[in-house]
Parts: C-alpha cells; sequence; structure tokens
C-alpha cells in the first residue's frame, strides 16, 4: 500500500510539473507563433527594406487564412463590434483576414500589416481598419485599431513612445500616405465612438490601442483607450518596379 501511495505521489508530482511548466510556457509559445506569422505576411507583402526604411516600395494585397483557434492574444477583448457573429464561428474550420496595406512608424521601429477590418481575428495578426471610418488618405478619420501587448516590441506596445512630428505611413500597392504626428490622448472606451466621427476637414489617421500597461491607482490596465492622431501631409504615387 505505502509503494503505491509513493508511485501516485510521483505520478501526481510529475503531472503537477508539466502542468505548471505548460502554463509557463504558453504565454511565450503564443507570441512567437503570433510575431512568426506576422512576420510571414510582411514578407508576403513586401516587407520594408532593412538596409533603408524609408524605401518606398508598393505592398502585395494578400489574403491570409488561420484556424479560429490560432494565433489568439492573451486577454483579447475590444469593442463589441469586433467580436465574431454567432453564425461566423459555429461553422469555420478556418477565417480570412484580407491585408491591403503596411503600417510604418519609423521612430519607433515598428511595422505591421493593415487589413481591411478590425476584428477579433483580423487583430490577431495585423492592424485593423475600421471600415466605417475614411479610407486611408481621405479627408475624415482613418481610425485604425491594433492590440498594445505587454511585452516590448510587440503589436502596438511602444505607441505612446511616439512624438509631434513622427512620422506614421501608410503604404498600399500604389501609394505611399504620410502622416505626421500631432497629438496622442487617452480616453474611456465609452468616448470611443464619438471620437471616431468626430469631425475634421484634414485627412487623419487615428490609431488607437489599450491602455495604461500596467495597473496604477485608478485604473486597471488597458481600461482606456490611447489614441495617437495623425495628419496627412503628402501622398506619393509608386509603382512596381
Amino acid at each position: 500500500m505505502k509503494n503505491k501511495i509513493n508511485t501516485f505521489l510521483t505520478v501526481l508530482a510529475v503531472v503537477l510539473l508539466v502542468a505548471g511548466l505548460y502554463l509557463l510556457i504558453r504565454p511565450y509559445w503564443q507570441n512567437y507563433l503570433q510575431d512568426g506569422k506576422i512576420d510571414e505576411v510582411l514578407e508576403e507583402m513586401g516587407k520594408v527594406p532593412e538596409e533603408d526604411p524609408l524605401e518606398l516600395a508598393p505592398v502585395n494585397e494578400i489574403e491570409v487564412t488561420f484556424s479560429p483557434d490560432q494565433y489568439v492574444v492573451s486577454g483579447e477583448a475590444w469593442e463589441d463590434f469586433s467580436a465574431p457573429q454567432e453564425t461566423d464561428s459555429n461553422d469555420k474550420t478556418y477565417v480570412k483576414v484580407n491585408t491591403y496595406a503596411r503600417l510604418d512608424i519609423p521612430s519607433i521601429g515598428f511595422s505591421m500589416p493593415v487589413a481591411d477590418e478590425a476584428t477579433l481575428y483580423s487583430l490577431r495578426i495585423a492592424v485593423g481598419h475600421h471600415e466605417a471610418t475614411a479610407r486611408i488618405g481621405e479627408i475624415g478619420n482613418t481610425v485604425l485599431f491594433g492590440h498594445r501587448g505587454y511585452r516590448t516590441g510587440r503589436y502596438l506596445n511602444e505607441i505612446h513612445k511616439v512624438k509631434p512630428g513622427d512620422e506614421i505611413r501608410i503604404t498600399t500597392r500604389d501609394t505611399a500616405y504620410v502622416y505626421k504626428m500631432v497629438k496622442s490622448t487617452d480616453i474611456k472606451p465609452t468616448e470611443l465612438w464619438n471620437k471616431m466621427r468626430e469631425h475634421t476637414d484634414k485627412a487623419r489617421v487615428i490609431l488607437v490601442s489599450c491602455t495604461p500597461l500596467r495597473d496604477t491607482s485608478e485604473y486597471k490596465r488597458g481600461d482606456l483607450r490611447i489614441l495617437v492622431y495623425g495628419e496627412l501631409q503628402k501622398a506619393i504615387p509608386i509603382g512596381n518596379k
């Protein structure tokens, strides 16, 4: 009997150890998969040349497919519009995300695909353009949503470091739209829709993500939204070389 108890306790200890290691490693493994997929998409679209990050080159529009349980962002929770509809999630064996542009912020070394909609799935591998807002380069607010990421360099983790005057560039297959960052602000989620619909006679881009990165005395992590505004300075035609 004693041997059986000892064997049981040994097996239990091993199971608990393996479970603990799995829970410890899982977030890093998820990050590895997410980063790898984003890099893969950027390569296929036409990644920014490392030797000259300001070089202008057309971006390929591609359709990315993956299963609904892939590249899940830890704690992903967004506005109501980004949640998948029940009718969408029942029979899906894969989802489609259409990426058609690339967002670059040279001052923080940021580069990420831009998807043509902001959904639970598209935000896992791209920055999502809210389809109810202005098209890229048009008069009005072009609103792009992106996850923040809680580790340096992941997603829009360093968006708070973008300063007035910094360049925000969105490149498509035929045009590079160069915006200048003009301001940033933190708001409550309930204010977001009004900010998105705010009138402007300029062509603006608004980058939206979560803040703060850590709990504070007043707010919990991610309770607010950070909005980074850019105003269009020029649209540069480009073509396939």
